[in-house]
């Protein structure tokens, strides 16, 4: 529709835009809306929105928190993917030194606690074994 126009020259984008639905859809696929709309849409590639999935249930969710926050569903699926890459791209969280003069004390004390009972364990005669005579 928005291309049924005609300038004072009696020119009308119209019939170009309607030979490039013909020329570029294959021959053995139907004409769709769908494909009209891909083919003839001028809007630059990384301004077009891009079509993604929701369960209903999420949906809801979504819907729930744009109308709590006043804003559009599009805006909370922006905000959340914000929070969410700036979660992963944050530096890590440095270390206190004690606490982690702390966790290398309980990995030793763990690492020996186990040896111990490794050793414990392998001198404990078990009925039925013979002890190898080699």
């Amino acid at each position: 529709v928005k291309f049924n126009v005609v300038d004072g020259g009696g020119n009308s984008p119209l019939a170009e835009k309607w030979q490039k639905v013909l020329d570029e859809t294959p021959k053995d696929k139907p004409i769709t809306s769908t494909t009209i709309a891909q083919i003839v849409d001028d809007t630059p590639e990384k301004i077009k929105p891009l079509p993604i999935k929701v369960k209903p249930e999420t949906y809801a969710k979504l819907d729930k928190i744009a109308k709590a926050k006043g804003v559009t569903i599009q805006e909370v699926i922006d905000d959340l993917a914000d929070l969410l890459l700036d979660e992963i791209e944050a530096e890590p969280t440095p270390i206190e030194p004690e606490a982690e003069a702390v966790w290398e004390t309980d990995v030793k004390n763990l690492v020996a606690e186990y040896e111990a009972n490794c050793a414990t364990n392998y001198h404990v005669s078990r009925p039925g074994l013979v002890p190898d005579s080699g």
